[in-house]
């Protein structure tokens, strides 16, 4: 099983939008998938209570329960544990990036997402997790998504940019991704480039062809 933890110290950067993407892309795939929410605010919950499909699977978890959980995801074949975490930068937050196989930092571009992105970077050094700077919500072509993206690529590896789209956030509304809206949009192409680009950095060419049936949700 690979481990995906999106973290960032600052709220409202993407991390839940960015965990319930990933997960329903990898589903659509045919990965057996589950959102693991660590977060208190459980706002990954709250989307996925709100969806009518099964896939994504969601767990729900403290920290201290998480090592067991991902045991447990582990032994039911479940092929990606994406872990939705806190805005809160802490041992628990480091004790998480150090179970993962890559850490995603969202980020957007104003100076004080720079500057949460920069500290959350200081934190993951001291890890052996390898990681990723996601820029999402971004207006495309400007100076500001340029000065960023050189920016972040001076301190990591940079994914595939994901813009805002207006389709991305109705569908967070009520349970859905932009994909499960039209799968020809472009946010979820933009997906699609950012799940292959993540599979790629854990050591997975994306499939050509769907796999095995995604696994039922274990809880909520």
């Amino acid at each position: 099983m690979k481990v995906f933890a999106i973290t960032t110290q600052k709220g409202g950067a993407g991390k839940t939008t960015t965990c319930a993407h990933l997960g329903a892309e990898l589903s659509r795939r045919g990965y057996r998938v589950v959102l693991v929410d660590t977060d208190p605010h459980a706002n990954v919950t709250s989307w996925w209570e709100d969806r009518k499909a099964e896939q994504p699977g969601l767990l729900a978890a403290t920290f201290a329960q998480l090592p067991a959980a991902l045991e447990q995801l582990d032994a039911a074949g479940v092929d990606f544990a994406i872990i939705d975490t806190s805005s809160v930068i802490n041992k628990a937050i480091v004790k998480i990036l150090n179970m993962a196989d890559l850490a995603i930092v969202p980020s957007k571009v104003g100076p004080l997402d720079m500057k949460a992105t920069r500290e959350t970077l200081d934190i993951i050094r001291g890890t052996t997790t390898p990681m990723i700077f996601l820029l999402n919500e971004v207006r495309p072509n400007t100076v500001l998504e340029r000065d960023a993206m050189v920016s972040l690529s001076r301190h990591g590896t940079l994914a595939p940019v994901i813009h805002y789209r207006q389709q991305i956030i109705s569908a967070m509304i009520d349970g859905r991704t932009c994909g499960e809206i039209s799968r020809n949009c472009a946010g979820a192409k933009e997906v699609r480039a950012f799940t292959d680009f993540a599979l790629e950095q854990v050591g997975i060419s994306p499939p050509k062809k769907p796999r095995k049936q995604p696994i039922a949700c274990l809880s909520t």
